[in-house]
């Protein structure tokens, strides 16, 4: 089974609509704080960067694993926050806040020939498990 979460009403039908499997539910980030389960992994794709409250989703996202699970993160280097004045670097290291709550296994860059080179080269992955 597998959990997906988004603040966006339209991207959760979205993907709903996508998978089109009775094993996935996509749910708000509040639907999921309020459940009392656990995760063997969690994947946040291009997702922290723009986070409003990342330290608070990194602790959720940690609330949310059992000990010994896994995330995975594929990010931008620099924040990339919406504003009312438009996209903006608030300065919070993401790698920093993930370094504090999980132990690193690994970590890359994206293939270019999947993402391009400027992208490639301004993201990082990297897989963390928790202790």
């Amino acid at each position: 089974s597998v959990v997906g979460a988004d603040i966006s009403q339209s991207m959760r039908a979205l993907a709903a609509a996508y998978v089109a499997d009775r094993r996935f539910l996509a749910c708000a980030p509040e639907a999921l704080e309020r459940l009392s389960v656990k995760f063997d992994a969690a994947l946040a794709i291009w997702v922290l960067q723009h986070c409003q409250e990342v330290r608070r989703d990194i602790a959720e996202i940690e609330r949310a694993l059992v000990l010994g699970g896994r995330l995975f993160v594929l990010n931008d280097r620099r924040r990339i926050v919406p504003t009312r004045q438009g996209w903006k670097d608030d300065g919070a290291n993401v790698r920093q806040l993930l370094a504090d709550k999980f132990r690193q296994l690994d970590e890359g860059e994206p293939d270019p020939s999947g993402v391009g080179d400027q992208i490639a080269q301004a993201s990082f992955w990297a897989a963390y498990g928790v202790c």
